[in-house]
């Protein structure tokens, strides 16, 4: 009983240590990709046909990189799950990988009405760092409308919101 008991106690241990709270901003890209997310099923046949023939000697950095994540994803099982960005007080960007029951909570929020507004949106969350600045959220904390500019690139030529 007692060695299962330190059994258990060193799991959850080891596995909080593998956990960060971080808090940041909503962010809008420019261009959003980072799943097979909402991605019609025909797009989804074309990437992967292409992904499991690339020649992976052949990519350059950029190119690696993406094929990498890719890698991550897959091995996650995160390929079809949705993401945001969170824009970090030091102006880097992450992507947080999210169940959709939370994602839901923010698709509320359009980068328009944020802006016209003067708001942004403050999230803090536990996640679990996979690579490339990609993480996995264990646990969506708070979300607050905060005075502020949202974190775009460019209204003009911004071409989604998260819904």
């Amino acid at each position: 009983m007692l060695l299962s008991s330190a059994a258990i106690i060193l799991c959850c241990f080891s596995c909080s240590q593998d956990t960060k709270i971080i808090e940041g901003n909503l962010y809008f890209p420019f261009l959003n990709i980072g799943s097979f997310y909402g991605i019609p099923d025909s797009l989804i046949q074309k990437a992967k046909l292409y992904i499991d023939t690339v020649h992976t000697g052949n990519l350059d950095s950029a190119e690696r990189r993406t094929f990498d994540m890719y890698v991550v994803l897959k091995k996650n099982d995160l390929l079809y799950s949705p993401f945001i960005n969170i824009k970090l007080d030091d102006d880097s960007v992450l992507l947080l990988y999210m169940n959709e029951k939370d994602y839901n909570k923010l698709t509320i929020y359009h980068h328009k009405d944020l802006g016209n507004e003067h708001k942004k949106i403050r999230i803090k969350f536990s996640a679990q760092p996979l690579q490339y600045n990609m993480y996995l959220c264990k646990s969506l904390l708070s979300v607050n409308k905060v005075d502020g500019k949202t974190g775009m690139q460019s209204r003009k030529l911004l071409i989604e919101d998260y819904h």
